[in-house]
Order: structure tokens, then sequence, then C-alpha cells
């Protein structure tokens, strides 16, 4: 990092408590980072700050503030969010994520970075703090395929029960523009670790094509879209999912 002279740190050893540190990550956020979709949790997996924006993006209120996600919504998703949570804590490291949200008749792509928060003058993780964007296919299609093609790490996606592991994650590639059975078997095998052929997924296809009574992808990404069953999100590189019903 470079830091101008004038600005430089001062050497003494004046350090923040753990304590200390993570209110001040609590006033940028408060006071830096108000405008945009952040949040901070601490070291108990506990919401302690979130933005409006992120407010609104993930329909969650006060209520969540000073309480784990799981206790806020109790359900395998949330599991998997303190999951993962703990691990950045433990292993200090950073998680991305893409994200699928259905708003209205639309769904959305949301890129989400959580990071650990570390005091320099401990080292020791007092919390994470949260941070997403708004993704446009055509801009970010680079960070879209990174992700789902587990460059960085291994993807979870989650849905809801009615279709198999398999249909999920088809749809999920579907919906995030990836169309070709070649791909979809790539972006597969990164996520499960399993082999998959392409008459494999042309098989998972005819049996998508099936239950939504259609005959084209097209089709079918619109039937999925429209259908309001169909709640889908894709947490992915051990990233906390988001609220249900969204």
């Amino acid at each position: 990092m470079l830091i101008h002279e004038d600005y430089d740190l001062p050497q003494n050893n004046d350090f923040l408590s753990d304590e200390e540190y993570l209110l001040n990550q609590l006033w940028l956020l408060k006071h830096i980072f108000y405008n945009e979709i952040a949040a901070v949790v601490n070291t108990r997996l506990e919401y302690l700050g979130i933005s409006n924006q992120f407010s609104e993006i993930f329909n969650c209120g006060s209520e969540i503030l000073g309480r784990r996600f799981s206790i806020y919504n109790n359900s395998n998703l949330a599991l998997k969010i303190e999951e993962s949570e703990c691990k950045i804590i433990q292993e200090k490291v950073f998680h991305e994520s893409v994200y699928q949200i259905k708003q209205g008749n639309e769904i959305r792509l949301y890129y989400i970075r959580k990071r650990p928060i570390i005091n320099p003058g401990t080292n020791n993780c007092v919390g994470i703090f949260i941070s997403a964007a708004l993704l446009n296919l055509a801009q970010h299609s680079n960070i879209i395929h990174r992700v789902m093609s587990g460059r960085q790490d291994k993807v979870d996606v989650v849905f809801k029960e009615e279709l198999s592991e398999e249909q999920h994650q088809i749809i999920a590639c579907l919906l995030m523009g990836f169309h070709q059975r070649k791909e979809i078997a790539y972006i597969l095998q990164n996520l499960t670790s399993k082999e998959y052929s392409d008459r494999q997924i042309k098989y998972f296809l005819t049996k998508l094509y099936q239950k939504y009574n259609c005959s084209s992808i097209t089709e079918l990404i619109e039937l999925i879209i429209n259908s309001s069953e169909n709640d889908l999100r894709l947490p992915a590189l051990n990233i906390p999912e988001m609220v249900n019903n969204i």
C-alpha cells in the first residue's frame, strides 16, 4: 500500500482494543458506507449494523440487529450462512459470491464480498464486513463466470426442494446466461466435484422441459422467472445466503 507521506500513520503503540476496533467499523458503516449495500457482523455472528440499501434489498430490518441469522431465519439456508461466516472468522479469509434474487418479475444479480475485520493491533478477527453491488450480466460476465466456474472456491447452490440438486444447479446456470451443455457440465463439475457428460445434461434439461411444459431454453427461463414457486438465489464461494422469500 502507498500512502502520501503527509498522511502516513504514526508509529506508536496506541492501538485500539478489539471492541474499539469493531466500533470503528460501525462508525465507518454509518458515516462512510451508509449509501452502499453493506453490513457488519461480530464474531458471534450477530448482525450489528446494516445499511438502508442492505435492508431493502435483502428484506431484513432492525429485528436482525443483535441476532444470528439462524435465529432470524431458522432454515437450512441460514445454517449454511453461519457455517460460511464461521470459516471467514476462523481462517481470516475473504469470500465472494454471486446471488440471484427474485424481485417482482425480475431476477437480479448481486456480487457480494465478505472480508474478515482484523484488528492490526492484536491480529484478531473481530467480525465480518459485508459489501455488495448490483451486477449487469453483459458488463460483468467475467466476474459471474469466475464465481460460477469455481475458480476461487467451491460454490454451494441452494434452492427449494421440488427439483433435484442437478436440476436446481442447471437452472442456476441458465439464469446466469450459460446455455451450452458442455459449459453447464463444466460448471456442475466444479460445483459438485462429479463428472457430468453432455448426455446427462441433455437428460436433466429434458426433465425440466417436461416439468415446465416447454420445449426450449428461452421458454424454460421465462417460465422459471415468472413462476411463484421458484425463489432462487445463488450463494457462492462459501458466502452466506440471503433472506428467504425475497
